[in-house]
């Protein structure tokens, strides 16, 4: 799956676009319900709204919630298809997904949906982030786009994002760390 990023400073929304094959039949995609330390149910889906599927050409196909995580698209052949939704991204706090005019705090685990069958599988994430900004996280300064050998390994990599970014390096032992600083410094 490949998953795209649009967003705007001056609004508090998040597109996001996945790219994938389907086969012929229902595909399932979700919402996760969890978030890494923290042992409640969470609610993410209440921040999603505007989900559609379609096909490459832009023709709708069959959309229909299961239930408050989870959506369902009917395909009729086999076909790479886009499914997007937006992110109202008001999360601010410890593992939450926040955008303003400054920055940009992302955590995938709290917006990004996968497909079960292939939460296992190869994906990759791009951002298209506004001019004069930066984007930051422990994988270092690139502008992408990010491959991640799961869906998994994808949500365990939080983002930063903004026009007054710092970075600095240090290596230690053979390991890389990246740290990341909004603002002045």
């Amino acid at each position: 799956m490949k998953y795209q990023l649009r967003f705007d400073p001056t609004k508090q929304v998040i597109q996001i676009n996945i790219i994938t094959s389907l086969t012929e039949g229902l595909a399932q995609f979700q919402l996760p319900k969890w978030r890494p330390g923290r042992y409640e149910l969470q609610n993410f889906a209440r921040l999603i709204f505007d989900v559609k599927a379609m096909t490459l050409e832009g023709a709708s196909l069959t959309l229909k919630q299961v239930d408050s995580h989870s959506w369902e698209v009917t395909s009729t052949t086999e076909q790479e298809i886009h499914f997007s939704y937006n992110f109202y991204a008001n999360l601010h706090d410890a593992g939450g997904t926040y955008l303003d005019r400054e920055h940009l705090l992302f955590n995938g685990i709290t917006c990004l949906m996968y497909r079960p069958d292939q939460i296992e599988s190869p994906c990759e994430m791009a951002f298209d982030i506004p001019d004069g900004w930066q984007l930051g996280s422990a994988l270092g300064l690139h502008k992408g786009p990010y491959t991640f050998k799961s869906f998994h390994e994808l949500v365990d990599t939080p983002f930063l994002a903004g026009p007054s970014l710092q970075h600095h390096r240090l290596e230690a032992g053979g390991m890389d760390t990246h740290l990341w600083f909004l603002g002045t410094c």
